[in-house]
């Protein structure tokens, strides 16, 4: 039996609601796009209830004590004597939130020998230390979509509530006061503005929707431009950085993953492109701005309102800036933790637990790493750079998974790079080295980040370990070497001489032979003759 330790949000103040404000929540059909909702054989809880909070429990108790686990639950998880650090080592798995995370660092990693799943009940595991976890094995899916449409919502609604000076006005109410000057003095309406993403994913691209009606000018950039169609149907322009598109925007909204492009992206320089009086929305991650930068723009009135729910760390330190810089709509790590949301990542999570504990594969698009490499969602995260790919090897698994995601043959690529079949299928499997053209034609058609990239143009990883032979055609094809490979030698020596076939001046071709009794495989091996020097 497992041990699962869950890393949850404190219950509110006044404990743990027993009403709420409303009586249920509205039945969806799918996510946009396709995606089913999460699908578990069942549910322990009124969807609508508290769920993310430690007496929540996410909903789990009953199904994981019926089949005999141990729930551990806690919100306490900072520092070496916190109960999370007490209770790793005995740790199956383990689920935390992004709003709450507890924080997966190699060095936790190693102190927990027992680890097999890191689950994250939301989306967004940075804070999971992904190459650890490919070290040590363990699997690390999340709930992948639960609370996109969440997020979107809570950005319209930071875009609104900072243009029309919301807050403020508010706060003069509770005030007891009837300032009218003092409340419009800061209020715009959105109407006619310039609105720019950074990134437009699911998010970013939910954003765009709901901002459409708006009756603003919608920009975005992203490593992907979106169809045309989508672009026509919102009057979208696109730019092909954030550099080149916050000069043109009187409202920018970040939606994008945290890597190394985008960790400290808005920093005193970009923020100095921006218009005077710009607002800036981040609900991503915190660390893709510089922290004190913000407060000096906010200061200065380069930006005229900041808001969002992500910081660094999180919690948030009391003396934390952002808490006391002027013109800001900051919130707790809120946006995607609604009451509509945790309904969809409870349910995901169990589903996650059920196929985990059955054996059974978890839904691709929950993965982020499996069997010791990224796999599902993490392999299009190492698409847009947010994992490290440093290796040949790195590249041969980008492109593997980028040819079967996008259904390509190795025909098509090769007429991309302009190579015969053979030769691309194996300079892109590691064993010949790309020119910087190439790797970039190769790259753009399989849509692979830039570190997968400039990995295709490093050296190859010849030997034993760069060829499978446990895959069966492999293996086959050592037991070929085998049988005639005695017989191949002696006939190249009675014919040539003393000497070795090259396979660095060398060509493979391989045809398909039809016939009756079934179609054959044609192999030509075709190597320059190198004789042996004496002397």
């Amino acid at each position: 039996m497992a041990t699962i330790l869950c890393v949850l949000y404190d219950d509110p103040v006044s404990g743990h609601p027993k009403s709420y404000a409303r009586d249920g929540l509205p039945d969806l059909e799918g996510y946009p796009g396709g995606q089913t909702l999460p699908t578990p054989s069942a549910i322990d809880f009124t969807p609508g209830e508290l769920l993310g909070s430690v007496s929540g429990e996410l909903g789990l108790r009953r199904f994981l004590e019926d089949q005999g686990h141990t729930l551990i639950v806690t919100s306490d998880k900072e520092g070496p004597d916190s109960e999370f650090e007490r209770r790793l080592p005995e740790a199956d798995v383990v689920v935390s939130q992004p709003f709450w995370p507890a924080y997966l660092t190699a060095d936790r990693f190693a102190k927990a020998p027992n680890l097999k799943l890191a689950l994250t009940a939301g989306i967004g595991s940075d804070h999971v230390d992904l190459d650890a976890a490919i070290e040590h094995g363990v699997t690390v899916a999340e709930v992948t979509y639960c609370n996109s449409i969440s997020v979107a919502e809570h950005v319209v609604m930071m875009i609104l509530s900072l243009v029309r000076n919301y807050l403020p006005s508010h706060q003069w109410v509770l005030d007891g006061g009837w300032n009218i000057a003092d409340c419009v003095q800061r209020a715009y309406d959105v109407e006619g503005m310039d609105i720019g993403t950074v990134a437009a994913g699911r998010i970013g691209l939910a954003v765009l929707r709901r901002l459409a009606p708006f009756d603003v000018r919608l920009h975005y950039t992203d490593r992907h431009r979106l169809p045309a169609e989508v672009e026509q149907e919102l009057n979208l322009t696109y730019h092909p950085d954030a550099r080149a598109m916050v000069p043109h925007c009187d409202v920018v909204t970040i939606n994008a993953p945290l890597h190394h492009e985008t960790r400290n992206l808005f920093d005193d320089d970009l923020l100095a492109t921006m218009r005077r009086g710009t607002y800036l929305i981040n609900t991503a991650r915190g660390l893709i701005v510089d922290r004190d930068a913000i407060v000096r723009a906010l200061e200065s009135g380069q930006l005229a309102g900041y808001a969002g729910d992500v910081w660094y760390p999180q919690p948030a330190p009391a003396d934390h800036p952002w808490r006391t810089m002027p013109h800001h709509g900051m919130t707790p790590h809120i946006s995607g933790s609604t009451l509509s949301a945790q309904a969809r990542y409870a349910a995901g999570t169990r589903e996650i637990l059920e196929s985990f504990f059955a054996g059974s594969p978890i839904r691709d698009e929950y993965l982020i790493v499996e069997g010791g490499r990224l796999a599902g969602t993490g392999t299009l995260l190492q698409r847009e750079g947010v994992t490290a790919v440093t290796t040949r090897l790195d590249g041969r698994r980008a492109v593997l998974d980028a040819k079967k995601r996008l259904g390509l043959r190795w025909e098509t690529i090769a007429d991309e790079i302009g190579r015969s079949t053979e030769w691309t299928t194996s300079a892109l499997l590691g064993q010949q080295t790309l020119t910087a053209d190439q790797a970039v034609a190769a790259g753009a058609l399989l849509e692979l980040g830039a570190g997968a990239t400039d990995a295709l143009t490093l050296p190859p990883e010849r030997g034993a370990a760069a060829a499978d032979t446990t895959d069966p055609l492999v293996y086959r094809l050592t037991e070929v070497v085998q049988v005639y490979g005695s017989t191949i030698s002696e006939l190249v020596r009675e014919e040539f001489g003393d000497g070795i076939v090259s396979a660095i001046d060398f060509e493979l071709g391989l045809a398909r032979e039809t016939d009756p009794k079934g179609d054959r495989v044609v192999i030509t091996l075709n190597g320059k003759f190198l004789p042996y020097r004496t002397w």
